[in-house]
């Protein structure tokens, strides 16, 4: 049998190269078969989000199911119904991570499907699922399942001092306004009107918008912007995202639209209400005052340091694998 403390072989899918990114840190060998989306070809890595952990190898779906086929896996974790009809008919177990609230992806849909009738068609699928995570207890809660919780995890360290030196309010996030639902991107427009602002991501409908050529600029925008804005939609969406916790890890204040799963307390790491008129005014006043700023996002990075931290994430993950896998008979190259 495998040695016990031995890397685990683990396939997965390529969804979301930032979250690949933090798996890698658990130290297991990842094959990351990139899925085919069509005539649009397979959905390749962005090395303009992250550049490929040497941890982790990429593959086609073709490859994956003959290694499948070989009994290559200890462990297979997909990140959608997709991916798990993929790898359904094999024998390696399976875990299955949510990053989204069943909520917020029909709404993204326009509701055409009713929620009940989803959880039916997806319930053998869910059922074929050794293990269930999911990256917040709102999305446990909303959909429904029993499983573990594993926040994200996010390291301080990788991002350089925060200056604040342009002032201007920093806007992360693909395809604003395809996920309007869960993005707010109409409330954001609303927020900033008037006010200087840069919205960085994927957006090809939106030509205001700057894709960063790599990590490192986009590290660089969150270091030399003055505030970053949150909208994330409550109800659809956690009171924050990945790029929020970035945000804060690189010591940047938040101004937020209020959530009841807000990490942020009003008027410490930046401000969070319901009322749009009281936001744009704090947005105005920090962008005025730099050292109010920098003070609340010093705070913002040491919420991010305790409540999402990257050591905690690591060894949570890694419990998971070692509980969820079913270690091969041999060891294959």
């Amino acid at each position: 049998m495998s040695d016990a403390k031995a890397p685990l072989k683990i396939l997965s899918f390529n969804w979301h190269e930032p979250y690949l990114c933090a798996l890698a840190r658990t130290g297991h060998s990842f094959d990351v078969a990139e899925p085919r989306l069509g005539r649009d070809g397979a959905r390749s890595w962005d090395r303009r989000l992250r550049p490929v952990p040497e941890n982790l190898r990429l593959i086609t779906e073709l490859d994956a199911r003959l290694n499948l086929e070989e009994g290559w896996y200890d462990l297979v974790l997909c990140h959608n119904f997709r991916d798990v009809a993929q790898v359904a008919a094999f024998e390696a177990p399976i875990a299955l991570l949510f990053h989204n609230l069943l909520t917020g992806e029909l709404a993204i849909g326009g509701r055409t499907v009713e929620r009940r009738r989803y959880l039916d068609n997806v319930a053998p699928l869910a059922e074929r699922a050794e293990r269930m995570i999911f990256v917040s207890e709102a999305k446990r809660q909303d959909w429904g399942y029993e499983g573990r919780v594993i926040v994200h995890g996010v390291d301080p360290g990788e991002f350089a001092p925060h200056t604040g030196e342009i002032a201007a309010i920093l806007r992360v996030g693909n395809h604003f306004t395809r996920r309007e639902a869960i993005l707010g991107w109409r409330q954001q427009e609303r927020l900033c009107e008037g006010l200087p602002s840069t919205i960085v991501g994927v957006n090809p409908d939106l030509p205001q918008a700057r894709t960063p050529a790599s990590p490192e600029e986009l590290k660089a925008l969150y270091a030399a912007h003055r505030v970053y804005l949150n909208t994330t939609v409550a109800g659809n969406e956690d009171g924050y995202n990945l790029s929020m916790l970035e945000a804060m890890a690189a010591g940047m204040p938040v101004v937020s639209l209020a959530s009841p799963t807000s990490p942020l307390t009003e008027g410490v790491e930046g401000y969070v209400s319901g009322d749009v008129n009281y936001l744009r005014q704090r947005l105005g006043e920090l962008l005025a005052e730099p050292e109010r700023a920098n003070a609340m996002g010093r705070a913002a990075r040491a919420l991010v340091a305790e409540r999402f931290s990257m050591g905690a994430f690591v060894a949570a993950w890694n419990e998971t694998f070692r509980a969820a896998a079913r270690p091969r008979a041999r060891t294959f190259l």
